[in-house]
C-alpha cells in the first residue's frame, strides 16, 4: 500500500517539512491580516452611518448677520463670570465667525463650517482643532459650551417622524453635549429644555423677543440650571456689511478697548 503521510520520512524530506509550515504559517497570518481589515471596514462603516441622517435644520439666522451678545452668570464655583460674543453668519458659505472675549484671559476666535471647527489665538499664533467630543467643554469660567455655538450656527437637528416624537422635541444632530431641547412652542417660544450628557439639564426662558434688521430673535434670555444661572442677551445685530456703523464699535473705540480691532478685523467682511 502507497503510504501517503505527508509528515513521513518516506515520502518529503525535512527540507520539504519545513517549507510546509511556513506556507501554513504564512496563509494564517493573511487570513488574520483580512479579517481585521474587514471588521475595520465593517466598523468605519456603521460610524459613517451613524452621522448619515436627515437633518432639519432650525436656525436663528438666515443671511449673513453679525450679533453682539452678553452674557453674566453666577457659575458653578460660585463665581460671578462674564462673555461677550460677536457671532458673524455667513449664510452662503456655511461659515461662522465667534470672537470671544473673557474678561482678564486672552481673547480668541471660534471658527466653524460644516466640515471642521477650531480655536485660534492671537499671541501667540495657535489654532487647536476642536474634534466633537471637545464640544462639551465650557468656555473658559462660563456655563457656556462650544456646542451652543455649534447650534447657533447651524442648526443641525435631525428630522424624526411624529409618530415617534412630538414635533415640539427637537434632537441636536451632531452634538455631544445636548440630546434634545424641547420647547413650548415652535413659533416665538418662551422656553427651552435641554437635557444632555451627564444628566445635565438647563432652561432658556426667553424674557422678551425683538426685531433686529427685520430678523425676530430673543432679545433677553434667562439661563437657568441646578448649578448656574444668568442672564444672556442681544446688544445688537445688523448687516455685515454695516460693520462699520456699528453704534457698538464707536463706544467701544470711545472706552479705548476695541478687541475687534486686536483681530485686525474691521474691514473684514
Amino acid at each position: 500500500m502507497l503510504n501517503i503521510n505527508i509528515f513521513s520520512t518516506h515520502v518529503t524530506s525535512a527540507r520539504h517539512r519545513n517549507r510546509f509550515y511556513y506556507f501554513i504559517t504564512m496563509f494564517e497570518k493573511a487570513f488574520q491580516a483580512a479579517k481585521c481589515t474587514c471588521t475595520a471596514v465593517l466598523l468605519a462603516s456603521f460610524a459613517t452611518a451613524a452621522y448619515a441622517q436627515d437633518l432639519c435644520p432650525h436656525k436663528l439666522l438666515d443671511r449673513d448677520m453679525i450679533v453682539n451678545l452678553e452674557g453674566w452668570f453666577i457659575n458653578a464655583e460660585h463665581s460671578r463670570a462674564r462673555i461677550d460674543l460677536e457671532w458673524r453668519h455667513h449664510e452662503k458659505k456655511e461659515l461662522d465667525t465667534f470672537f470671544v472675549h473673557i474678561p482678564n484671559r486672552p481673547m480668541f476666535k471660534y471658527i466653524t463650517s460644516s466640515t471642521g471647527r477650531y480655536v485660534e489665538f492671537s499671541e501667540p499664533k495657535i489654532k487647536r482643532q476642536m474634534a466633537m467630543h471637545h464640544l462639551k467643554e465650557d468656555i473658559a469660567n462660563t456655563p457656556v459650551k462650544y456646542d451652543d455655538l455649534e447650534l447657533l450656527a447651524h442648526g443641525f437637528f435631525a428630522c424624526k417622524d411624529s409618530s415617534v416624537q412630538k414635533p415640539n422635541i427637537l434632537s441636536p444632530a451632531y452634538s455631544n453635549m445636548w440630546w434634545s431641547a424641547t420647547v413650548d412652542s415652535l413659533e416665538n417660544p418662551r422656553l427651552v429644555t435641554m437635557r444632555g450628557a451627564a444628566k445635565e439639564k438647563r432652561e432658556l426662558r426667553i424674557d422678551s423677543w425683538k426685531d433686529f434688521s427685520g430678523i425676530k430673535l430673543p432679545a433677553l434670555v434667562t439661563v437657568a440650571n441646578l448649578n448656574y444661572r444668568g442672564k444672556l442677551w442681544v446688544r445688537s445685530v445688523y448687516p455685515v456689511e454695516e460693520i462699520d456703523t456699528d453704534p457698538l464699535r464707536e463706544n467701544i473705540l470711545k472706552s479705548g478697548h476695541d478687541y475687534r480691532t486686536f483681530w485686525w478685523i474691521g474691514n473684514e467682511k
